[in-house]
């Protein structure tokens, strides 16, 4: 009867222990050129957050192909507790390794349910590594 009257509690509260994984970032595919060229296996990633320094933290890492075509999968993390009908905004930034460190290319957040997180797509499509000059980012 107790576990039953928790249950219950958490319930009206809005959580229940039901574990599961989120999303922190959407998952972003993109282009990177400069000049007209495609930036050949250039490193990229994606961190959770704006701003973050040097683009450190938890990533979702990958390379530019021979077309400067890259995808990132979504950086995700794990949750026992489940809270029904919460939103929040997810900020993340892509970033690319250039000339030995990392420049932010592309920062946006996400406003999304808190128990999946971002859970569409996002294009990038890079024309410069120049810091926020070049890119656009638009859902798919």
């Amino acid at each position: 009867m107790r576990v039953l009257t928790l249950l219950l509690l958490l319930g009206l509260t809005g959580c229940v222990p039901i574990p599961h994984y989120s999303n922190l970032t959407p998952e972003i595919s993109g282009v990177i050129s400069e000049s007209g060229s495609p930036k050949k296996n250039l490193p990229v990633r994606v961190v959770a957050g704006i701003g973050v320094e040097q683009c450190e933290g938890r990533s979702s890492d990958g390379k530019t192909d021979k077309l400067g075509a890259f995808h990132l999968a979504p950086i995700e993390k794990f949750n026992f507790m489940s809270v029904i009908m919460a939103h929040s905004f997810f900020p993340w930034s892509v970033c690319a390794l250039s000339n030995d460190s990392w420049v932010i290319i592309a920062q946006d957040k996400t406003y999304a349910l808190v128990d999946s997180g971002p859970v569409h797509k996002v294009e990038i499509v890079c024309n410069s590594l120049s810091p926020f000059t070049q890119c656009a980012i638009k859902d798919r």
